[in-house]
């Protein structure tokens, strides 16, 4: 237990079963919370280094200057800034100090002791996370853009030998910064090997974790009446429980992707070459990336594609003939539906450009 706040903000309970990962009896798509990390914006992570810093620096001035009735109201400052974090922002609000401290736990915080020690160690880990979650924010970005965004096939196969690819590189450079070590002495290897260490941390993915798990059956999270064998992990950090949802999205096919029109990353939860997210397009308000990206595919397509063009000139035939008199309304609309079908055909490539060409000139 935390001694601050017995539902610490970096450490809590999830159960991954199924495809999904449930919170707090809400089930979301494994991976989704990663993705949302990744999202964050520059702003957002300034608001919560500020906020961190603010609520770091209150509750460790009162435990030094043993302000015993301003440090509820200094642990109560976290809930300003944890909706903003990625899983939280879905938990909504929480009972941080769920029936407060007892009165011979609030005297152990102000003496030297296991329970004033286990404080400080929390506070450290406080100040801490907002690195810690821009460090898994680059991390999966960078190994999203490396690994996944240039594989050709959407299936689990493919991302397993992605992170397989992953693993590889760390294991050969891992080899060569030892081989580059040996010529120092036995004192400059180890600052060597633990600075190298420490650059991997912050530069790669985890690859290992310290957690618990157990095993339990829950209702399945979408199919009434069927059941999941699941696992209850509880991680101690909000880093390992975001690695951890982006790995287990991987294992069941869902990967993060960037939206070809806003550059923000959507879970990509199907083996389709999806390439627009749906959340609103930031230069066409009212309308998603994939309407909007639906649309540039289709003009692009028009623009490209012989077969369209040979359609658009027959069709602007017809219509000059149609606005000119020169055909009845019935006939009109007898001869588009005829183009569009002859159009179709071709497309499906039941008859050659060259067939359609023959077809159309009639028009």
């Amino acid at each position: 237990m935390y001694p601050l706040t017995r539902d610490p903000i970096d450490g809590f309970s999830a159960v991954f079963g199924g495809g999904y990962v449930v919170l707090e009896g809400n089930s979301y798509p494994v991976g989704k919370f990663a993705v949302d990390a990744m999202n964050l914006s520059a702003k957002t992570f300034s608001t919560i280094r500020e906020s961190v810093f603010q609520s770091h620096r209150r509750i460790l001035t009162c435990l030094e200057e043993h302000r015993r009735k301003e440090l509820l109201f200094a642990l109560n400052g976290i809930c300003a800034f944890t909706p903003q974090l990625p899983v939280y922002h879905e938990l909504g609000s929480r009972a941080f100090l769920r029936g407060g401290l007892t009165v011979s736990e609030m005297d152990a915080l102000f003496q030297k002791g296991a329970y004033r020690e286990g404080a400080e160690v929390w506070l450290e880990r406080l100040r801490g996370l907002p690195e810690s979650l821009k460090r898994f924010q680059q991390c999966a970005i960078s190994y999203a853009d490396e690994y996944l965004a240039s594989l050709t096939e959407r299936t689990t196969s493919a991302y397993a030998n992605a992170w397989y690819a992953f693993q590889l590189r760390l294991h050969l450079e891992d080899d060569a910064a030892y081989d580059e070590a040996t010529e120092y002495e036995s004192e400059a290897f180890l600052r060597y090997r633990e600075w190298y260490q420490e650059e991997v941390r912050r530069r790669y993915l985890q690859t290992s974790f310290q957690i618990s798990v157990s095993y339990k059956t829950i209702p399945h999270p979408k199919k009434e009446g069927e059941s999941v064998l699941a696992e209850e992990v509880f991680c101690e950090d909000l880093e390992t429980f975001l690695t951890l949802d982006l790995i287990r999205g991987f294992m069941a096919g869902h990967i993060p992707r960037r939206c070809d029109h806003c550059g923000r990353f959507f879970l990509l939860d199907s083996g389709y070459d999806i390439r627009y997210c749906e959340n609103e397009a930031p230069d066409v308000p009212g309308k998603t990336c994939s309407q909007v990206g639906a649309h540039i595919k289709e003009q692009r397509r028009s623009k490209d594609d012989p077969i369209i063009g040979e359609y658009k000139r027959a069709y602007n035939r017809l219509k000059t003939r149609k606005n000119r008199g020169q055909l009845s309304p019935d006939d009109w609309n007898r001869q588009v539906a005829e183009i569009q079908e002859l159009k179709d055909t071709a497309l499906r490539g039941t008859i050659t450009l060259k067939e359609l060409k023959v077809h159309l000139a009639g028009y």
